[in-house]
């Protein structure tokens, strides 16, 4: 079941404060966790890290044809989409796209699995997004599932 404990029920395995927010990394006997500002944003099932918890992940992967010959992400999160796509799909080549080294590191820590992750890229979307306009590449698919202000998303709307 998602979020079916609090994190005051959870055993802490890391905490950091990166400028205005709060990461942090939790588990008990069946998840590992990773919150942001004390909102859970991704989980991993420990007996089973590639398997799928979040429904709009779900239906995302119901609807993507087996054989993709490369994707982009913008947000990386705990990397749920990513261990699902090696463990489906595991020739389709994935860029993602996340603006926090802390969460990059957090999941290459704690929410990596051996099947790999794909490319990581440490940049903000509008600014990868200005950059790949000097070197346009085609992607079968770009998922976006980030948490950006609505600042950040005016400034990217004339780029899509």
């Amino acid at each position: 079941m998602i979020f079916e404990h609090s994190p005051a029920e959870q055993q802490l395995l890391h905490w950091q404060q990166e400028g205005v927010h709060q990461l942090a990394v939790t588990c008990d006997q069946h998840y590992r966790y990773l919150w942001l500002n004390h909102q859970c944003q991704s989980q991993l099932l420990i007996s089973d890290p590639s398997r799928i918890s979040y429904p709009h992940l779900q239906w995302l992967f119901a609807q993507l044809p087996p054989h993709l010959p490369n994707l982009l992400q913008f947000g990386l999160g705990g990397g749920e989409f990513n261990r699902a796509l090696a463990q489906r799909s595991p020739a389709t080549r994935l860029l993602t796209v996340e603006s926090s080294a802390a969460v990059i590191n957090l999941y290459q820590r704690y929410f990596q699995n051996a099947t790999g992750a794909g490319q990581l890229h440490c940049q903000e979307a509008g600014a990868f997004l200005q950059q790949a306009q000097q070197d346009p590449q085609q992607y079968a698919l770009i998922f976006v599932d980030l948490y950006p202000t609505p600042a950040e998303i005016a400034t990217w709307l004339p780029q899509l």
